[in-house]
């Protein structure tokens, strides 16, 4: 069962370092047995056959870069997405907000204390 991200405990800086620790020796010890198998086909197996497990092997990890690649780059067409949404919905409230300014002068009376919102922060 998973728990809910509300439940979920604030890890620590020494805790995502040891995680990333434990990863990195994880993908060296991978690393390692690739190697070592590579180096068995090697003494037992034809070069043509070792040639095409290096280039399967090589084909993989393109595909699983270029899977990764594409995560990014829609993670940040989504997050561009939701800021301009975020900068549209600004500038509608600021525009609300300026008619009835106007609204208000035409009438003649005294416009309370307008407080300003921003929805966004802008990088760009």
């Amino acid at each position: 069962m998973k728990k809910k991200n509300t439940e979920r405990e604030e890890a620590s800086v020494e805790d995502i370092r040891e995680r990333l620790l434990q990863a990195e020796r994880r993908r060296k010890q991978l690393e390692d047995e690739r190697i070592v198998k590579v180096r068995k086909m090697m003494k037992t197996e034809s070069p043509e056959t070792v040639q095409a497990y290096i280039a399967e092997r090589k084909a993989l990890e393109d595909i699983q870069t270029k899977k990764m690649e594409d995560a990014v780059a829609s993670r940040q067409l989504r997050l561009r997405s939701i800021r301009d949404r975020m900068r549209e919905k600004d500038n509608h409230a600021r525009s609300v907000r300026q008619r009835r300014l106007v609204s208000l002068d035409s009438m003649g009376e005294a416009p309370r204390e307008e407080r300003q919102y921003s929805f966004y922060t802008s990088n760009e």
